[in-house]
């Protein structure tokens, strides 16, 4: 009778107890419903546990692992091979991020535009490390042509033009006005040339006193376009600080991604390592379930890298207005 070292989630201590693995693997072999609940078994090829009756088919013995509850497996690395063979708990946790998904993909609909039966597409996380080369064609020139500037700049000439007018209303204006014409009751040539004439009028304007209406309306427009060219700056102040910071962000990611693809390899060989030396019996299973949780630790690392670089690659592209 085989014996094997096993790790219990009981109390979230973890112990080590012994299984009879001839025992179970007659159960996971013959699909024994009744021995559902007292353990599960995973495969260290496809990286998943199932429950002894799951209908899936039979793996090689030497690459399955025991252990004495769902939990135990999880935390060593091995999700469930689906919703059959996750606890109850488990099944709830997976209906709830289902609905909250459809949420989610209700919300983005909306955002973007989409018709609520036109599906939602992802696309997966590229596992290559980024081409921080891309970076360098978002300059922070670009900044400057944002269209929240370019507003604030018309805004601007728009009261600094309205200043002008009220200006120009306390200054002396000079007006003129010439017309020509005839006075005749004949179309020839003659009575029309000796009854034709000008009449030629100037008119100057100084305004005196206007009760100070045209020096407040100006006195407005300077105020506006002040304070129009105060929040320009401090938006340009505000993007460029966005510009860099969202810079700095993508670099910082970008090196996080390829320090974890280097952790993720060496996580992977450990894990093979330890697989091997458990078969051979120079290590116990917890050695094993150690390296798979590093190794699922690692990868989550890894794509929280790459999902923060394209993050800070779009925060970066609309800092520059694109």
């Amino acid at each position: 009778m085989a014996f094997a070292s096993y790790a219990s989630s009981e109390m979230g201590a973890r112990t080590h107890q012994a299984i009879d693995t001839d025992a179970a693997w007659a159960a996971v072999m013959g699909r024994d419903g009744q021995r559902d609940g007292t353990f599960v078994y995973a495969v260290s090829t496809t990286g998943v546990y199932c429950r002894p009756s799951c209908p899936s088919r039979r793996p090689h013995r030497q690459n399955v692992l025991f252990f004495d509850a769902p939990e135990g497996a999880e935390r060593a690395g091995f999700p469930p091979a689906g919703a059959r063979c996750s606890p109850p708990p488990r099944r709830d946790e997976l209906e709830q991020a289902r609905a909250a998904e459809l949420v989610a993909a209700d919300t983005l609909r909306v955002f973007v535009g989409y018709d609520f039966a036109r599906p939602i597409e992802t696309t997966e996380l590229t596992i290559a490390p980024p081409d921080t080369g891309e970076l360098n064609r978002f300059l922070v020139t670009d900044v400057t042509k944002r269209p929240e500037l370019l507003q604030f700049d018309a805004q601007r000439r728009a009261a600094e033009q309205e200043a002008t007018a009220a200006r120009a209303e306390r200054r002396p204006q000079v007006s003129y006005n010439i017309s020509g014409g005839f006075d005749t009751d004949s179309l020839k040539p003659s009575p029309l040339k000796e009854h034709s004439g000008v009449l030629a009028s100037i008119s100057v304007t100084i305004p005196i006193f206007d009760w100070g209406i045209s020096r407040s309306r100006e006195r407005q427009a300077q105020l506006r376009a002040q304070s129009v060219a105060s929040q320009r700056e401090l938006a340009l102040r505000t993007f460029n600080q966005q510009f860099n910071s969202a810079r700095q962000q993508a670099l910082s990611a970008a090196r996080r991604v390829e320090i974890l693809q280097a952790a993720v390899s060496d996580a992977e060989r450990n894990v093979q390592t330890s697989i091997a030396r458990y078969r051979a019996g120079e290590a116990p299973i917890l050695e094993v379930t150690d390296a798979q949780t590093t190794l699922a630790t690692q990868r989550a690392a890894l794509y929280q890298a790459l999902f923060d670089y394209q993050i800070a690659r779009t925060r970066l592209a609309q800092a520059a207005g694109q």
